[in-house]
Parts: C-alpha cells; structure tokens; sequence
C-alpha cells in the first residue's frame, strides 16, 4: 500500500499556507459597523441596545499608516472576534495631515513598494488573518477631498495597481483574502465594469450603499431596493459565487420613511443569499446623518433587524474566517499540468508565493494500492487521479467528505474501472 499526498506542489487550490482560516460557509449576516468613522461612544451605546457586540467592523487607513496597524478600531474588533475590513487607501498624510493621492501607476510599478512591505509586516505581525480582509482603495471611481485621486489614474491603472497590491501581499505571506468595493452608483451607472480588477484578485465583492437625501421627491433620493438591487444583480450577472460585503451602509434619518428604509433594506439582505456582511455608518453629525441613534422610528426598525437577521454572537461566533471558497485559491487545474501545454504553471495562482510555500503542508491523503504514475486533475472542488491499478479515483478536495482523523485520510468519492493502467 502506498499512501497519496495532495500537496500544494501539485494543487494549489488544496491548500492554505499556515494561518489562513476556513470555514463553511454561512447563510447569516454579519450585523457590523462602520467602526472608522463612528463618533466615540456611538458603538458602546448600540451594542447595549443590541445585547451583543458587533460582527464585522470597517476600518480605513492610508498607504503610509502601516505603523498605526492594528489601530484602535482594529483592535477592538479583533478583541470581539469580529470580521474587520482593512481598506488601504492610495493616499499619504503630509506634516499637516492633508490627504495627498498616490497615483495607482506609481504603485502598479512597484515605486512604492517600500509601503507595502510596512504593510505586510504589519499584517503579518498582528497574528491571526482569519477574520480579516483587506482592499486596496475602495470606491476608486469617486474622487474628492476625502478620497483624492491623481489626475492621471485611469481605471486601467487601478487594476494593475490593486493586482501589484494583491500579488506583493501573498508573496510576502499575506493570507488574508481580498475584496474589490465599489459604490453604490458605480453599480448603477455601469462604471464599476472599468475598474472590477482580474479574475483571482479578489474572493469578495463588495459596494458602500447609502440614501443620502431626505426628500422622497428629490430625484437623487435611492430607496432601499434603489439602493442594493443593482449590487446584487451585477453580482449575480458577474461574480455569483462570490460572497458580498456591504461595506457600508447609510439611511438619511431625516428621511420621513427611515424606519421603513431600514427595515425594506433588511428584509432584502436577509433574502438575498451570500451577504457576508452588512457594515451601518452610524455617524450622527450634519453632514453624515445616518445613525439610527438619530430617529427613535428608526432605531426600532434597525435593532429588529439584528434581532431578526439571526447574526447573534452564537451563530458568529460559528464563523471563525472568511468562506472557504474564498480562501482556497483562485482556480481549477483541469488537466495533467495544468493545461494543454503540460507548463506546470498557474497564471491565476494567487493564493501561495515564493515566500509562503515553505509553510505548505498536506491537506489529506488516501491509501492507494496501484502505482500513480501522474499529478492529478482538479475540477468544481473534486480531486481525480488515475492508477496503476485500473480504476480513476475522486476525492473531496477539501479533506472533508469521506475523511476521518487528523489529518485526514479519505475515502474516494467514487472509483471507476478503465480496464486498463491510467498513466496520465
């Protein structure tokens, strides 16, 4: 009897390096908070209404903020076990603070790539990864004072830099998986489609959503189906199997329908399969008037959703990391060596790099009585491998059905005779 290793030597989409967390995947909410730009006090005092912490928090920093990380919104969240979305905006603090863009070509070619290494230190010293995910740049068809962009920056160069970003991170280590957010209107208008980065850059999909007037009659006023359904639908036309992550998401309280907005909003996430997480902005000042705080309608409407979304601390505290198919890899290998050419290469492999596959290890093996004289095939999440002793196997990818102990050893999925020894 000779045993059969599946290695990510072979199989990249098999394994995560060392830390990456897994999970099944969860048909519940994460009932979470926009933690950066929540006015002090305003998360303590939701989360005594609620009964229970958080679930997911977002957070933004600058390009230059590597040495600030994990900061406090970090750090309480993590403290809670809570999802937490890491934003890295393309942009640096000058003396004054002054917000100054770093353009996306700069970065696609690799100028400021000292940053990142900040960055992926600072990750990659902060511990655990199976609670966070990270974006480069959100919303990068908006420009203004806030988010400044350079003159220059096409959506072209945001791909790049966001797929320079994505790739310098796994090399260096980083397990974390990606999410590509846009806005609500870039949903919308279409636009999204000029900035969406490739295939494999990726494992969450994601828009920041809000109704930012008070006049039901004025033309820019968005209900709450105006609001999501064009996220959902380009989803489901574009990326289904993705999950999504509504980064942020705001009512204009002084909307005489807030309550029902919320409540419309609600009732669509919880019947839209695959919301991996909706994140509230729960500011309160003039501008931003978006907490729930502020309308006492609202506030009803909005602590029966957590209520009745089923995101308690039990059913999240079941979810320890990002789905499992957004951790897994990138993509099939439907072939000996990969493909047509036999290369052996894997041009969408973003998940394992040169600094990280020394911390490979096997995922599962199978006892096999015949000779195996080739790599296996992968496809659609199962393993197949012919053998010397004329049968093809199919395995579980994942290590999980069909498999005991630790680790595991599997049984085949199914076995079929050929008559013959498969050899490739």
């Amino acid at each position: 009897m000779t045993a059969l290793f599946f290695a990510s030597s072979l199989v990249g989409v098999l394994i995560a390096p060392a830390g990456a967390g897994s999970a099944p995947a969860t048909t519940t909410p994460l009932w979470g908070v926009d933690g950066f730009s929540a006015p002090p006090g305003s998360i303590d005092i939701l989360e005594s209404m609620m009964g229970q912490s958080f679930g997911a928090t977002s957070d933004y920093l600058q390009l230059d903020q590597a040495a600030a990380w994990p900061d406090s919104v970090a750090l309480r969240a993590m403290n809670q076990d809570e999802l937490v979305f890491l934003n890295i905006a393309s942009v640096r603090l000058d003396p004054s603070g002054l917000k100054i863009p770093v353009c996306w070509r700069d970065v696609a070619d690799g100028n400021d790539d000292g940053l990142l290494q900040n960055w992926v230190n600072a990750i990659l010293g902060s511990g655990d990864q199976s609670r966070l995910l990270i974006s480069f740049n959100h919303e990068p068809e908006v420009s203004n004072g806030s988010q400044p962009r350079c003159e220059t920056d096409t959506p072209a160069d945001y791909r790049q830099a966001f797929d320079h970003v994505h790739t310098y991170f796994v090399d260096g280590g980083v397990t974390a998986p990606f999410a590509f957010v846009a806005s609500g209107g870039a949903y919308r208008s279409g636009v999204v489609d000029q900035y969406v980065p490739q295939e494999g850059d990726f494992s969450v999909i994601g828009t920041d959503a809000y109704n930012k007037v008070a006049d039901p009659l004025d033309p820019k006023y968005r209900t709450a189906d105006q609001t999501l359904s064009p996220f959902f639908s380009w989803r489901q036309g574009h990326a289904p199997n993705l999950p999504m992550l509504i980064g942020e998401l705001g009512e204009h309280e002084s909307d005489p329908n807030a309550a029902q907005w919320i409540a419309d909003a609600v009732a669509l996430i919880d019947s839209t399969p695959g919301v991996l997480a909706v994140n509230w902005n729960v500011r309160s000042d003039p501008d931003h008037p978006y907490s729930p705080l502020l309308n006492e309608a609202s506030l009803a409407a909005w602590l029966s959703g957590v209520s009745g979304s089923g995101s308690s601390v039990v059913s999240r505290r079941e979810f320890p990391g990002i789905w499992a198919e957004g951790l897994q890899g990138t993509t099939d290998w439907p072939q000996f060596r990969g493909g047509p050419a036999h290369l052996g290469f894997n041009t969408k492999e973003r998940l394992i790099g040169r600094k990280n596959v020394a911390t490979l290890s096997g995922l599962w093996s199978a006892p096999q009585s015949g000779v195996l004289f080739s790599s296996p095939a992968i496809a659609g999440g199962t393993v197949y491998v012919g053998s010397g002793d004329q049968d093809l196997y199919a395995f579980d990818a994942a290590g999980t059905v069909g498999c005991r102990g630790s680790p595991p050893t599997c049984d085949p999925l199914w076995t079929g005779p050929t008559g013959g020894v498969i050899a490739s």
